[in-house]
Order: C-alpha cells, then sequence, then structure tokens
C-alpha cells in the first residue's frame, strides 16, 4: 500500500481540474500532507521506496498588498454601485450607493 505510491502519483495532483484552481501554498500544503508521512514510513523502514525527495512545489510568492489608486477606489465603487441597482437594493440599503 505505501510503498505503491509512486513519484507519478503525487505528480498527478498538478493534473487535475480543481487543483489548478488553488493557490499555489494551499497546493504546496496538500502535497506536503501526502510527502511528510510517506518520508517517514521510509525512514521508519515501513517502505523500501524513497522518490518523493525532490518533488517540485508550485512557489508562493504572495502578491504584495498596496493601497487603492483613487482611480481603483472609483472603479471599484461605480462596480458596486451598478451591482446594488440591478439587484434593486431597498431604499435604506441603497443609501450606501449614492454619490
Amino acid at each position: 500500500m505505501v510503498g505503491e505510491i509512486t513519484r507519478d502519483d503525487i505528480n498527478k495532483i498538478y493534473d487535475v481540474e480543481s487543483t489548478q484552481k488553488l493557490a499555489p501554498k494551499t497546493v504546496k500544503s496538500i502535497i506536503n500532507a501526502i510527502t511528510v508521512p510517506l518520508k517517514w514510513a521510509y525512514l521508519h523502514g515501513l517502505t523500501e521506496i524513497n522518490c518523493y525527495d525532490g518533488i517540485i512545489k508550485p512557489k508562493d510568492n504572495p502578491q504584495k498588498r498596496t493601497i487603492l489608486t483613487m482611480e481603483e477606489i472609483s472603479l471599484s465603487y461605480c462596480k458596486l454601485h451598478r451591482y446594488a441597482t440591478r439587484r434593486n437594493c431597498s431604499a435604506s440599503a441603497s443609501r450606501y450607493w449614492r454619490r
């Protein structure tokens, strides 16, 4: 069972459509959750296969956060206003969308 899992099995995670929608940090955590116990099993003699070292994990470089520019704020406000008017917000809620 444990010895039957190969590097190719773990690399198949990248091919799954639902995994491609996840953040790199999440995919990296999933791969670690699989490989750490398998490495432990190898170190304790429960399997003879140690093909889990060197598996390429996605880089999780978070985007640097910045302060919004006035143009970005204006654009966001316009989009929210359009959304609120399409949804026919009640009079009490729509007061927040007025300029």
